[in-house]
């Protein structure tokens, strides 16, 4: 186990810890699953999608430099990332140490934006889940970096009870011969590139084989010309959420609107 997976595991365990101090869990899942939000599906929305959907990353924290962006003001970035493309949803960090997050922001998107809200955080205990759904969020992503693989049916499980949808984060779709993925929406993965910084579709296409079939297949990653989303497309590629490269652009704005632009170019043809 690695020094930062060290301590964001004794870090989370304490909230745990809290959390159930203060909560029988039957109680605190009683009252979030009774708080009223609306429920914004990112499955249906890429199932039914004719183009591209494109998520982003909401976190002040970028890693693995921990490079901090200062001031940053989630409305306003997504507000301006919606008016210049089709922004599908929004992977919303509530961890404040490490990623840089704030549970509020959860709610700030949901009750000012039409896109799904997904949840990222550190999971290691359903309580965790039964929080995502308290403070709104429409689905978690469990990314099975920080969480280990007996802990994913119980985290699964508890997203399903709470009417949320999960979806596995993996830095290779093979580790999910050893995760069952049974109640899992969809599969998030990092787009595999060669040594010159080129998107690998060779070995992209080897590893969506490997995915299994009734899940959602979506990319991690940042496509550089028309072609690369082009190719992304043909592949079986059912969403795209644009990684932490696009908030390192000056003008990340004009770089989402232009990914957006090339993505309207080429429809889905969506599948059973």
């Amino acid at each position: 186990m690695n020094r930062r997976l060290k301590k964001i595991r004794k870090a989370k365990q304490k909230e745990i810890r809290a959390i159930r101090n203060r909560f029988r869990p039957e109680v605190y899942k009683a009252a979030a699953y009774s708080v009223g939000s609306d429920f914004r599906s990112l499955e249906v929305t890429a199932k039914t999608a004719r183009r591209l959907p494109l998520l982003v990353e909401i976190r002040s924290v970028l890693w693995p430099d921990e490079m901090v962006l200062h001031n940053f003001e989630p409305l306003r970035v997504v507000r301006e990332l919606c008016r210049r493309g089709h922004l599908a949803g929004a992977l919303v960090a509530t961890d404040e140490r490490f990623l840089g997050g704030n549970p509020g922001w959860i709610n700030l998107l949901k009750y000012n934006t039409d896109i799904s809200v997904l949840q990222r955080d550190f999971y290691f205990d359903p309580v965790q889940i039964y929080q995502a759904k308290a403070i709104g969020a429409d689905a978690v992503v469990i990314d099975l970096e920080w969480s280990e693989v007996q802990q994913v049916p119980a985290l699964v499980e508890a997203a399903f009870e709470m009417g949320l949808e999960a979806f596995l984060k993996v830095a290779d779709p093979a580790m999910l011969r050893e995760v069952p993925v049974d109640g899992v929406s969809g599969v998030f993965f990092p787009l595999p590139e060669t040594e010159s910084g080129r998107l690998n579709f060779p070995r992209l296409q080897t590893l969506l084989d490997v995915a299994p079939r009734n899940v959602l297949k979506m990319a991690v990653g940042y496509p550089g010309n028309a072609s690369d989303v082009a190719r992304l497309v043909a592949s079986g590629v059912q969403a795209l959420m644009l990684d932490d490269r696009l908030w390192r652009v000056p003008r990340f704005a004009e770089a989402f609107q232009q990914i957006s632009r090339w993505s309207m170019q080429y429809p889905l043809q969506q599948g059973d």
